[in-house]
């Protein structure tokens, strides 16, 4: 999973690197000054909705990432044969992203589309909220009941993979249209920035986890990681809603 993430954000480089600024500026019309990729970089640095977007599914990934390290270890630790531990992995891995997304995207579409901000980062602040009560569940059935929680530890499992999954296209589709001319480019930055903490985030959890042991460490992990997720997704929403409404008042005010 190390190399994998590697060599993604590697591939979202080179992504960003190998853009056509002419194309750019004959579609767009825009100046060729205006389509240079330093330029068009800047530009997606610089917005607040691009860099929360992709923090969140930044977030998203590499907590999913570090799951995928460690789960199965984890479902034999509480008590589960492996093939018991195998068969729940592959059943919820198998059934519970593409839902997840579909739902995602179809709520999104319904209120409005994730040109909607509010809407998206709204949809990403729900799915966070519910993702932090699935990892508490995962510590807290190991703490109540030990290894006869297993049902509990992989429904958990399940919802935080579907409903994690939820906001990822619609906030796909933000990071790619801050800005219009350069949709390639934000998607090659975006996907290059969204590997790297699968690289980062799975490294710090293995340390937690050689420090406070497997399970704890596990836990705390996704805890942590779900924490952020809930902040990130807070402070996009409240982003947007203040973006909204000065968009608001300037409509107003010209009219």
């Amino acid at each position: 999973y190390f190399i994998e993430g590697l060599l993604m954000a590697i591939c979202g480089v080179v992504l960003v690197l190998g853009f056509d600024p002419e194309l750019v500026s004959i579609q767009s019309g825009v100046n060729d000054d205006d389509s240079s990729l330093s330029t068009l970089i800047l530009s997606l640095l610089h917005s607040a909705s691009f860099i929360l977007a992709v923090a969140i599914t930044g977030c998203i990934s590499s907590g999913v990432v570090f799951a995928l390290y460690f789960i199965t270890q984890v479902c034999e630790a509480r008590g589960m044969t492996l093939s018991q531990a195998a068969m729940m992995v592959t059943a919820v891995f198998v059934t519970a992203p593409a839902p997840g997304m579909l739902l995602g995207s179809w709520c999104v579409a319904k209120m409005g589309g994730y040109t909607d901000h509010v809407v998206t980062f709204g949809l990403a602040f729900v799915s966070a909220i519910v993702v932090l009560v699935c990892t508490f569940l995962f510590s807290l059935s190991w703490d109540l009941w030990g290894e006869s929680s297993q049902l509990v530890f992989a429904l958990a499992c399940w919802f935080f993979f579907s409903v994690g999954a939820m906001p990822g296209p619609p906030l796909n589709g933000v990071a790619v249209s801050v800005l219009p001319q350069a949709s390639h480019v934000a998607s090659g930055l975006q996907f290059a920035l969204a590997n790297a903490s699968k690289i980062v985030v799975p490294q710090i959890g293995g340390f937690i986890c050689d420090r406070l042991g497997l399970i704890d460490g596990f836990n705390d992990t996704m805890i942590a990681c779900a924490l952020v997720l809930v902040a990130l997704s807070w402070s996009g929403l409240v982003y947007a809603k203040r973006t909204a409404s000065r968009e608001g008042v300037g409509s107003v005010a010209s009219s």
